[in-house]
């Protein structure tokens, strides 16, 4: 891959394979930008500005006690809303040398839009309900219910591309990689001309 790296942001619901497929691209030599990661060092800073020592590895050392109150504290700081975080978290990332970026994950058309003015390349994954709860180890009536909240809202259309993750992790990462060097090619074409670029869907078996 010659010139500017390939940059994909990954979008879809619980237990879709978005983390799965980031590290997968990071073992490729993509830089990770870890967003959830990003709100649970905010939350850890929050608590520790009011005399409250918990570290980021505490949290994931503890996820689901955690996840209620990650959840109020992403409420309250408007983190589903307010784009600026995408952003910070990009730039929190020290980038030196990479092949590609990818940022794990927008959950919301807010942040799917701030990560295209950012240059991402938006790839929405589409996994049946029943994979996704097997995935997460849950009933599928828990996992339904649990996917009513707000951080499962989605994204629209705003994702450029919409694939389908099952298969074999190396397919979709050499799909993923290709979907993106080609929009990387299509938007600096449209762009040279003066054209702008449009988003669409495409599935991928």
């Amino acid at each position: 891959m010659n010139g500017s790296p390939i940059k994909v942001a990954l979008a879809g619901g619980l237990g879709s394979g978005k983390t799965t497929l980031a590290h997968a691209l990071e073992a490729r030599g993509f830089v990770l930008v870890n967003f959830t990661g990003w709100l649970k060092e905010l939350y850890s800073r929050a608590l520790s500005s009011i005399g409250y020592s918990v570290t980021v590895e505490e949290i994931l050392a503890n996820k689901e006690n955690y996840r209620v109150h990650l959840q109020h504290f992403a409420d309250m700081i408007e983190w589903q809303t307010d784009p600026t975080y995408v952003s910070q978290c990009i730039d929190e990332t020290a980038i030196e040398w990479y092949r590609g970026i990818v940022f794990d994950n927008v959950r919301t058309e807010v942040q799917a839009r701030e990560a295209q003015r950012r240059g991402f390349t938006v790839i929405e994954l589409i996994v049946p309900d029943d994979v996704r709860a097997r995935r997460a180890g849950l009933p599928l009536e828990t996992f339904l219910e649990r996917s009513k909240h707000s951080t499962e809202a989605g994204i629209g259309d705003v994702g450029q591309y919409r694939l389908k993750c099952v298969g074999q992790i190396n397919l979709l990462v050499d799909e993923v990689i290709r979907i993106c060097t080609d929009a990387r090619t299509v938007t600096r074409n449209l762009q040279d001309r003066g054209v702008q670029t449009q988003s669409y869907a495409w599935d991928v078996g």
